[in-house]
């Protein structure tokens, strides 16, 4: 019983030893501003990739943290060109020096022995719709209201559509039709993102609901209302990201003295 009763004691005094060292480590590696300037200035950071230094139409890449203490440095990977060789990665692989760029994935195209970086038509409806849309052009057969479909770099439909002078709505990644319209002008894609819609209707997807579901309040553009309030509490918001943007209100006591409130 002695000896259990030791042991135990010994094993507390362990831990708690572990936790001071770890504590006192704490104490001397905290992720600060100031902490990154000095490991800069005594260990020199690796000067990124000149695809990164550029981010051109031909040279450019994503910045990342590096792999260094509270990740004071950067590190490069670049975007891949069509036809460049490429990784598709696995258990183990080191982390790729480059990846294909947007719009691209890495595939072993048909007579080829090692992948390479390949348009996503097969995969993204998107760009299989831009390629529909350069063959009916070439064919002569494109009207002068029909737009080419723009893709984000994941292969997605941009959330906003446009008929030149007429009007502009939001759809969905797949390119269908949701809540959310405007009209056309010059710098309407500046304001109009369509993000509140997009939210609803990917809530309702996952949901598999055919009716609407209860989400952040969209304004007429598909933004986000900058006015949001759920029960009787009330806030601000970004009208981009949903994000708040000013303190929480009651709607009968406080509701005025927001700026964003339009009463």
């Amino acid at each position: 019983m002695y000896r259990l009763a030791n042991a135990i004691f010994l094993g507390l005094i362990a831990i708690a030893s572990l936790a001071e060292a770890q504590l006192e480590l704490a104490k001397n590696y905290v992720c600060t501003e100031d902490f990154c300037d000095n490991y800069r200035e005594s260990n020199e950071c690796d000067a990124l990739k000149t695809a990164c230094r550029a981010q051109n139409a031909t040279h450019n890449g994503i910045i990342f943290p590096s792999a260094t203490p509270c990740s004071c440095c950067k590190t490069c990977v670049e975007n891949l060109q069509p036809g460049d060789d490429c990784s598709v990665g696995g258990l183990g692989y080191p982390v790729p020096a480059g990846i294909c760029g947007p719009g691209l994935y890495c595939k072993v195209a048909e007579g080829d022995e090692h992948p390479t970086c390949q348009p996503m038509l097969e995969s993204s409806k998107c760009y299989t719709a831009q390629k529909e849309f350069d063959d009916q052009r070439q064919a002569g057969l494109i009207g002068h209201l029909m737009q080419r479909p723009e893709c984000d770099g994941d292969g997605n439909f941009q959330p906003v559509r446009c008929i030149p002078g007429q009007t502009c709505y939001c759809v969905d990644d797949n390119g269908k039709r949701i809540f959310g319209e405007a009209v056309h002008t010059a710098s309407i894609q500046i304001s109009m993102r369509c993000e509140c819609s997009r939210l609803a209707a990917k809530a309702r997807t996952l949901l598999n609901s055919q009716y609407p579901v209860l989400t952040s309040r969209c304004d007429s553009k598909g933004s986000f209302d900058q006015l949001q309030c759920v029960d009787d509490m009330c806030v601000c918001v970004d009208m981009h990201s949903g994000r708040p943007t000013s303190d929480l209100r009651n709607v009968t006591r406080g509701l005025s003295s927001l700026p964003c409130c339009k009463c």
